[in-house]
């Protein structure tokens, strides 16, 4: 899952930043550093917001490997 994918999942929700993090549970500074590309999505905080918002880790892989496809 990429910054871009985060800020995405956030954007279709409508959620603040502040907001995302409070309902994922982690901070908005984390949030913001990672949709801005300056820190990796963990596993923990990939499983927190796949759980959350309900999205289906198959979706977010699909996404992955068509972005590397195209990349060729």
């Amino acid at each position: 899952m990429t910054g871009e994918m985060v800020e995405a999942i956030r954007a279709v929700k409508g959620l603040t930043q502040q907001q995302f993090a409070d309902e994922i549970g982690c901070s908005s500074v984390l949030i913001s550093l990672v949709e801005n590309g300056k820190r990796n999505v963990s596993k923990g905080l990939r499983y927190k917001i796949l759980k959350c918002y309900e999205v289906d880790e198959s979706v977010i892989t699909l996404i992955e490997r068509g972005k590397k496809l195209t990349a060729f």
